[in-house]
């Protein structure tokens, strides 16, 4: 179930929730499996949204959703955190936290552990 729902996201590449949730109810994906769901979630803010905590409000699961936002979050920061080429000059994209307090903090432990200062 899971492992060919996730192929065929990455197959149709859809660009709605609505679409996400209709690819998995077709591989009898559980949305209400908090499992399942999280792994519609981590794929949604891996390929398609922004992470904006926001988002979530308007999920069937916020508190899942938010917790898939913060994991991939914390995943790309990890990323950045290990990569010998990654500088503290210029910081990338992918690890603005926007000023959401959830993705502030461990932003800013990542960014003293490895470059020091703010």
């Amino acid at each position: 179930g899971l492992h060919l729902t996730l192929s065929a996201l990455l197959r149709s590449e859809p660009t709605t929730w609505v679409e996400v949730e209709q690819i998995a109810k077709e591989f009898m994906v559980d949305g209400a499996s908090t499992e399942h769901e999280l792994m519609l979630y981590q794929y949604w803010f891996r390929n398609v949204s922004k992470l904006q905590v926001a988002t979530c409000l308007d999920m069937t699961n916020p508190t899942v959703c938010r917790r898939a936002l913060i994991t991939q979050y914390l995943q790309r920061l990890k990323e950045w955190d290990m990569d010998p080429k990654s500088s503290c000059d210029v910081l990338p994209h992918k690890i603005a936290h926007g000023d959401q307090s959830a993705l502030k903090e461990p932003f800013e432990a990542v960014v003293k552990k490895k470059c020091g200062a703010l």
